[in-house]
Formats: C-alpha cells, structure tokens, sequence
C-alpha cells in the first residue's frame, strides 16, 4: 500500500463520520448445533395484504401489525393516534408530544406519491402518485375511510406526470399534471367521466419558447400550484436546468427566464369571470395569464393566507436553489412572492452572492447591472429567509387547528434533501398575516449525524431571519428501522392531524398528539470507519479494481457526476491519487450507495444505469448510455468494482415455502431475516466458527436488526438454504453494443416450439415448450433453465404474460384455454376457455389486468380480437382481414397494434372504454412473414420477421428506426427483460434456442412489473 494511501487513511480516520457499529474485543459464544439451527433457520413468512383493489376494506390494526415492515419502516406493537384512529408507530426522532404512525406503503402499491389532500366535508383524503420517473404511469388515489377500516382505490390513472393537489373554490379535487391543470369529481359514481380541463399547453418535459428556443428535456417538469380567495390559480413553471447554463443568448444571460413565458418563474391564471374556471373545449383558448415572479429555479413549496391577494397577506415560496460543488453551498430559500419581482435565479444565490458563471454579464448587462445589490432596472427580491443548504423544500402549509396548540399560528415546511441537513419536517412562527416571525440570531441548522451549523454566505457569515424548529428531527436512515425520509406534500386533516407523504420510501405518515416518552435517538446508517477503510484497503490489494477506481473517478465522477450535488470530497489541491481515494470514500460512506456483490441493491448501480423511479445519474443518463461509449464503459467499470470488491461468490436464498431466512452473527445470534430469492456474497463456505453455515459480506443495512447484532461485522446464513449462482459479476446491461444481437441460450436446449417469452420481476425470463410441447420453461438469470410445469389435458401453450401481482397467463392454443399461473403460491387454474375461438396464439396484458387477444384462424386465413376481464370474462372485439398474430398495447394503453402474418401488415386500433375503433394501417412489410410484436416505452414498436431473421423497430406512426439481423432465420417471439428492461430476448423456432440485444429504451410490459 504506497504512503499517500497511508497518509490519507490515517487523515479520514480523524475526520470520520459518526457511526452505527463499533468493534469491541468479544470472544464467541459456543457453536451450538448444527440440527438445532437448521430448526430454526427459515424466517417468518411476511404478510402480504391486498390494498389498491382488494375486495375487503384494509384493516389498518390487524392488517399493517401482521407485517414485518411497511416501506422499510419496522412495525411493532405501539400504536400513534387515538380513538378509531391509530397507526402503528414508526421509529422517528421527534418533538416531545407527538408520534407519527404509518397509514401506507409500497406494499400498498404505492410507488411514488406526492401530493395529498382532504376531501370536503368527506373523512376521505385525495393522493396523487406520480409514479416514477416514467411517462404515463401517474394516479390519483382514493383513500378511503370506513370506521376504522382504510382502503385505497385508483380513481385515474396513466396521468403523465402528476404533482400539484388542491380542493378548489367549487369544492372539486384539482389535478396538475406536467402540462396541464384538469378538476373532477372524486366520489361521483364514474370519477373519470368527471374530469374538466382548465388550463393546458403547459411547459413540461420538452416544449418550444415562444421566441424560438427549444428545451429539448426539462430537469423539473412537476407542476406545484395553490388557490388564491378570488380562485386564481398560481403555478410553478420549474427552471429547464440546474444554472440554464445551455440556453444562453449572445449577451449571456438566460434565455429560458426571459421573454413572455418565462420558465423558473411563477405564472397566475385568472378565471374568466366569477372565481370558477370554464371548461375548456377543444377550441377554447386558455385563460388570462400573468407572469408575476421570475429568478425562482424551482417553487415546489408554495402556500397562500386565506385573505390572500388582499394588500399585505403573505405568498410564501420554498426555492430549490442550485447545484454547487461545495456541498454546504448555496442555502435554500424561502420568498416572499410580490408581483413583478425577479428572484435571483440563475444570477444570484443566498441573499446577494453572484453565480460565478455570470458575473461578467451582471457587470455588464444594462438591465441586471448590480442585480443581486439591489441595484439594477431589474427589481430583484433577496430571499425572506435561508433555508439550510440542500435541505430541499417542497411542502408549505399553515397550519391554525386546536390539536397541536403548539403548532397554532405557524407554517410547516417539509426537507425532502437527501444530504445530511434534509430529511426534515420543522416549523416556525407566522404574524397575522402569514408572513413567518424573524428573529435576530444568527440561523442554524442539524445535520443528520453530525453537528449544528451555521447558515452562513460569502458576505456574511452570521445570517439572521426565520429560525425555524423541528417537529421531526431524526430522520436519517436505520437499517432495520426506517428508511431516510423524504416528505414531499402534506395536509392538516379536519381533526388536526397532519398527514405527510414521501416519494422515494412510497408511504403515507399521519402525526399525532403522543403522551409517552419519546425513543433514543437511533444509530446512523452510515458504514463504520473500520468497515470504510477495510473496503479501501481490498480496493488497493487488487491491482485491477485499483485501477478501475482511477478509471471510474475521470470517466465518470470528473467528467458527468460532478453536475450533481456534491464535490465526491475532491479538492484541487489534492494529488491524483489522493482524488483517488475521495471518491472511493464517498462512494462508500453511505451503505445504499455501494454493496458489495450486490448491483441490484446498490443505489449508484441503479442510478448510473438508470434504473427505477429514482432521477438518473447524471439527469441524461439514457442519452448517454446510448450513444456516449466511454460513459457506458465508466458505468460498466463501477459494476465491475461493486461486485468485485469484495472477493467471493455470488449464491441465492432458496426456500420452499418461508419467505425469509434467518440471520446470524458471529455469536449465532439471530439479527435479522434475508428474502428469499435474495442475491448475497458468499466470502466463506467452511467458517470454522459457524459448520453449517456459509459466512457472507454483509446484505443491506435493512435486512439487519443492529440492536441484536453483536456488531463484530461478521454475518452467517445456513449453508442448506443457499444455491450458488452463475452471475456475471458485471451485467451486460451496460456493456453490450446496442442493437447487436448474440445468443442467450445454447441451440437445442428447446423445442421447434419455442416461443411466447416472458420476463418477472425479478428477471427470470420465461417459455413455453421447453424441452417437449405442452410445458412452460424457466431461464434464470445465469441462463441455467429447467421445467416449470406441464399443462394438463394436451393443452400446448403458444404465448406467456405475467403481471406484477406475479401471475403467469398462458394462452393454449390447442384448447382454446388461457391459463392462469399463481408464480408465488404455484397453482394453475384456467382464467377462461371457448370454442369460438379458434386457437388463441397471442396476447398483451392491461394495467386495469384484462388481456387483449390475438385469434388467427390459419385455414381460413382470417382472425379475430378477443377481450378477456380480470374475472374471466369473454368478448369479441374485432373480425381481421387476415391471421392476427402478434399484439400489444402502446404505453399509453390508447392503442392496440395487431400484426397479421399471411398479408404482412401492422393495424393500430384505437382504444377507448375497453372496445376498438376503427383501425388504421401502420406499416405493410414486403416478403418475409412477420410474427411477434412489442413495444417500448416511448411507444415505439419491435415486430419479428419469420424468414428474413431480423426485429424490426418502428416509430408508432411505422417510419423503420432500425432493423436489427439475428443469428437466427426464424424468430418467432420477443420480450423485454434484464436489469433495465433494455434487453429484448427473441425466441428463435430454427434451432429451438434463444437470442438477446440491447437497446435504447425499455420495454411497456418490463415498466409495468417493476415495484
């Protein structure tokens, strides 16, 4: 190890982050025996409660106790709330007098809610899910209040991008989407026939300035917006970039801020008379807009006084300021929105510092000369207060109910920063007419494991203005306990409780009035400096990851990530080996960043890979992976040090019938449960301290109970439960050239059958006739396969759909049946059966889980389209002019492309109510047949030509984007699947194996099953 390495681990052990675990000298407990232990090794199984959909109303005592954990909160027995309301408590460091309790979580089916309300004179409250960072995958939820009993209902869904939330002048629920503002009625008999567009035409992910300049992706497309007392709406137009850095005019200032429509700015709409909005029709113009703040980068956190726009009532804003190295700097902000007023951005942070990237422009430009001193033509508003940096305000609401007389007369704000100030929900003081009270004292701030600081600017290092206080203070995350908090909206219900949601942990929190003592402060999740430096030491020992680490901090951290919101510790006096070793350290400090042996659950896998709902890392993550090889060889490098870091073998969890296996410590302590099916790295198979049992690098923090656990760093789980698992240590999913395909499988390990493929959740990938007809096989991600099952009666299965809930349909063609297959519980049933039809061959599944049909009647060369409902229901949908075949929905679910093989042509039929409409030609290939269809995210669709042994890639209106030459002549079938759900598998009938290639965007199906 060279002696800069030696310096720098002795200089990061004096600066080391408080931690979870300490290691004290302890001698092991006996080992007990090996046939005990095996008694008891399989964990409990985790109860799985139905919510969105179910039959019966969800019991929030009985149901949510039984449960393990709910969004990674542990659940105990100590309830937060009174009378029929009561949740159970969830661990968090809050103010003396209060509990939070949890309502929902991911196992709800939530996925990334962001907005709730109270229904009118209704026990009943409103939710919006924004769904992810995924097209047309937003809902609006009913949660609703039976007694005691809660159950939530998807009232709409595939909204593109919905935030803002609000109950208008009219009593309706109104809906912000990314480019539109739309109420409706949530408790009329059929809520999506209620819906009425107010505003439209809205700035959202890509649109156009009227002055020509084109915003080809806008890093804050969500709409946040309140109500005034006359009905006015005001919306946030959210900044297109960080620093508009990309869209500069000759002068270089900010084109996107300027002009009529600016962005980063604050526009009114006014109702056209009255304080009710028209509906608009499809002629309708929009109605009177006024612009009346600009400079605000991103006005997520908005509230208005109910006397508001009366002369002097408060309109404050939460600012999201930018992105600096320093990651203390720039502070948040809260404003005081006055009309005509400009905020700063992007020339101006904290109160009157310059953005070092304009300041020749604020020097020289006539009209902002002098801006941020308050002396420019430009009137420019200095921030109300500071905000801690990073802390990342999206939550603003007053709150005047009797429950919380503490709370009375204050405004509540939520820290949904990911950094150690964030994490937060606190309060402050307001005056009579809203504005929050400000103090003389120099303000402070928490951070998360650490200590108090100052909030300090370049001209002053003791600022004053509004201390706000915490109401909840610990946050940070615990494994085993609770996730990190990250609270986006808020409500105060008609009793007084305050209801928050969170986005990334997918969960409803309602806070409540508590008389008993508050918990101990939990330990921090952040790995020990003896787990840091261990790491960084096996980084040195090899010389292969070593020099991956010097590739992944150039390729990578240096030239896209130091964008995002830190400096990864690097300094620019630092050697390049010391720059070295700051990014292995920051990369390593939190543990959800970095698991060894684990890509799946390791959070800059997922980012940098951009995989999951979580914003990609850098923002054009995808772009870059597609076209940008160097980048895509950086990502490929980090996967290649995440999973070799540390040195052993990749196994699998492997249980019958738990859904969990005990964990051990090195004093055989059980500390914790590991799911089944769960990947972990095996780093000893013959631990003398523990026969029996294979020792393994430690699993994420939250599958670990760390006040059981001895805290010596050694894990164990039981050798019998565990399967070894041919896993390359790096994906392909990164590393594989676009459109290039290469066999998956082995030629004749299948049948000539082979088709219909199908991928779960969790990557497995599925076909029917596997190694005879009438069967349905199963490849694991290690391309292992074996047989599933065999269909009863001489039924021959031609296609396969599984949905999230993890069932398997199966469409027999030789029976006219479909079949349904319970994945989790291994029970076969038939869904629906009818000899109308003639086969079926192929089909596409619904969010709403109703099946759409492909019948092809070959002797007669003609088909037919069937609808199959949830419950079994059969109905004809369509007659075709020739053999339909393949079939899938787009991802908005309003089209249905059907392929029919005898006259070569792809139909697109629209979709509406659950029947077609009049279909419309796509794309009439000539010669070669075609066969199965598929279509992405973006709506493009991929067809498979029999013959010519190519997939086809159209746009939807069928321009050829890309024809993609197999190994193999006839390929009959393809679906989406792998880490990202960017590799298309094909079956291939001439050779009965399997070909896969990469491509740009994820599949619709692959989107549709994934948490």
């Amino acid at each position: 190890m060279n002696k800069q390495f030696l310096f720098y681990i002795l200089f990061a052990t004096l600066i080391s982050f408080s931690s979870s675990c300490i290691h004290p000298d302890s001698k092991q407990s006996a080992v007990l025996s090996q046939k005990a232990d095996m008694t008891q090794e399989m964990g409990e199984r985790y109860f799985e409660t139905k919510f969105i959909g179910a039959d019966k109303p969800f019991e929030n005592k009985r149901d949510i106790a039984a449960t393990r954990t709910i969004s990674d909160y542990k659940i105990g027995t100590e309830m937060c709330g009174q009378g029929d309301l009561k949740f159970p408590r969830i661990l968090l460091e809050m103010r003396k007098g209060y509990c939070a309790g949890i309502v929902a979580g991911r196992e709800s089916g939530l996925i990334a809610p962001r907005s709730i309300v109270q229904i009118p004179n209704s026990p009943h409250f409103l939710l919006v899910d924004f769904g992810g960072w995924v097209r047309n995958n937003g809902r609006v939820i009913l949660i609703e209040r039976l007694g005691n009993e809660f159950k939530l209902r998807t009232l709409l869904e595939k909204l593109d991008y919905p935030h803002g939330l609000a109950i208008g002048p009219d009593g309706k629920s109104y809906v912000a989407t990314q480019e539109m503002i739309f109420r409706f009625d949530p408790l009329a008999a059929r809520p999506d026939s209620s819906v009425e567009t107010i505003i439209r035409g809205l700035p959202g992910v890509a649109f156009q300035m009227p002055e020509g300049a084109k915003i080809e992706k806008s890093t804050h497309p969500l709409k946040q917006f309140v109500f005034d007392r006359d009905g006015a709406i005001y919306i946030n137009i959210g900044g297109p970039s960080d620093a508009c850095l990309k869209l500069l005019d000759s002068n270089g200032g900010c084109i996107a801020g300027e002009g009529a429509r600016p962005t980063g700015a604050i526009w009114k709409y006014t109702p056209q008379s009255g304080k009710i909005f028209k509906t608009l029709t499809s002629t309708d113009a929009n109605p009177p807009m006024q612009v009346i703040a600009r400079g605000l980068r991103n006005s997520m956190a908005l509230v208005v006084h109910p006397n508001y726009p009366q002369a002097g009532y408060a309109f404050l804003q939460g600012e999201n300021g930018r992105d600096f190295p320093d990651p203390m700097q720039p502070n948040e902000e809260l404003n005081s929105i006055e009309i005509g007023k400009h905020y700063g951005w992007p020339y101006c942070f904290n109160n009157e510092s310059m953005s070092p990237e304009y300041v020749k422009f604020l020097s020289s430009n006539p009209n902002y000369k002098g801006l941020c001193k308050s002396a420019a033509a430009v009137a420019y508003r200095q921030p109300y207060s500071l905000f801690p940096p990073h802390s990342s305000p999206l939550g603003l609401q007053y709150y005047n109910s009797n429950r919380f007389p503490e709370l009375r007369g204050t405004v509540l704000v939520t820290w949904h920063g990911y950094m150690s100030p964030g994490s937060r929900l606190a309060f402050a003081k307001v005056d009579e007419k809203g504005f929050p009270v400000k103090n003389t004292n120099a303000l402070t701030f928490n951070q998360n494991c650490s200590s108090k600081k100052l909030i300090q600017t370049a001209e002053a290092k003791q600022v004053s203005g509004v201390q706000f206080e915490e109401l909840i203070s610990g946050w940070y995350g615990v494994s085993g306990s609770r996730p990190q908090g990250a609270p986006v909206g808020m409500t105060v219900a008609d009793d007084g409780s305050i209801w928050v949601v969170e986005d990334k942990n997918a969960s409803i929190l309602r806070i409540d009035a508590s008389t008993s003592i508050p918990p101990e402060p939990l330990a921090c999740d952040s790995r020990t400096e003896e787990e840091i430096l261990d790491l960084m030491k096996m980084i040195e020992a090899n010389p292969t990851n070593r020099q991956r680490l010097t590739d992944i901090r150039k390729n990578l951290v240096e030239r896209t990530c130091m964008k995002c919101h830190s400096d990864f510790y690097l300094k620019p006096e630092q050697s390049e080996d010391q720059r070295d070793w700051a990014v292995a350290r920051y990369m390593l400090t939190q543990d959800s960043w970095l698991l060894p042996g684990n890509l799946a659950e390791s959070r800059l896998h997922k980012r940098t890979s951009a995989w999951g709902f979580e914003k990609p890392m850098p923002d054009n993550a995808e772009h870059l992976l597609a076209t940008d090889s160097t980048h895509r060889q950086a990502v490929a490098t980090l996967d290649k040090l995440i999973g070799t870091i540390v040195p052993g073998e990749i196994y699998r969890v492997n249980l019958a019938t738990a859904a969990t296996l005990n964990l051990r410590d090195g004093k055989k302590t059980l500390c914790g449960v590991v799911p089944n099916q769960e990947i972990v790295l095996v780093v000893s198979k013959t631990p003398a301290e523990m026969p029996g049992f294979y020792r393994i690098s430690r699993p994420p923090l939250k599958y670990i109970d760390q006040k059981k656990c001895d805290k010596n760093g050694k894990f164990y789980l039981g050798a019998d439960f565990l399967i070894p698992v041919e896993v390359p240590r790096t994906p392909a999913a990164v590393t594989e050239e676009l459109f290039k395909s290469q066999a998956f499988t082995k030629k004749g390990d299948f049948t000539f059958g082979i088709e219909g493929p199908a991928v779960a959740a969790d990557g497995t990938l599925y076909v029917v006739n596997y190694k005879s007809q009438g069967t349905v096989g199963k490849i694991n991600p290690d391309r292992s396969a074996s047989e599933l099952l065999k269909l009863p009666d001489g039924s021959i299965g031609n296609s396969l759909r599984i949905s999230k809930s993890g069932t398997m349909f199966i469409a027999d063609y030789k029976k006219h049946k479909v079949y349904a297959y319970n994945l989790k519980e291994k029970i076969l049933g038939v869904l629906t059966e009818s000899s109308q039809m003639s086969q079926p061959n192929d089909f596409t599944l619904a969010k709403d889980g109703s099946l759409f049909i492909s019948d092809p009647n070959w002797k007669k060369r003609k088909g037919k389209i069937w609808h199959i409902s949830p419950q079994g229901g059969l109905a004809e949908l369509a007659s075709t002019s020739g053999t339909a075949n393949g079939i899938d929905l787009s991802s908005d679910e309003k089209t249905l492309y059907v392929g029919e093989s005898n006259t070569n042509s792809l139909w697109a039929y629209p979709v509406a109510d659950g029947k077609l409409g009049t279909r419309k030609l796509v794309k009439r290939f000539k010669g070669f047949e075609i066969d199965g269809l598929r279509t992405d995210t973006r709506g493009n669709i991929y067809v498979t030509r029999i013959g010519k042994g190519s997939v086809v890639k159209l746009s939807p209106s069928g321009e050829v984007l890309k024809e993609i030459i197999l190994l193999g002549k006839d390929p009959t079938n393809l679906a989406f699947g792998g880490l990202d759900g960017k590799t298309v598998f094909v079956t291939q009938r001439d050779g009965g194996y399997i070909e896969s290639f990469r491509v740009d965007e994820p599949g619709r199906e692959w989107a549709m099953i994934q948490p």
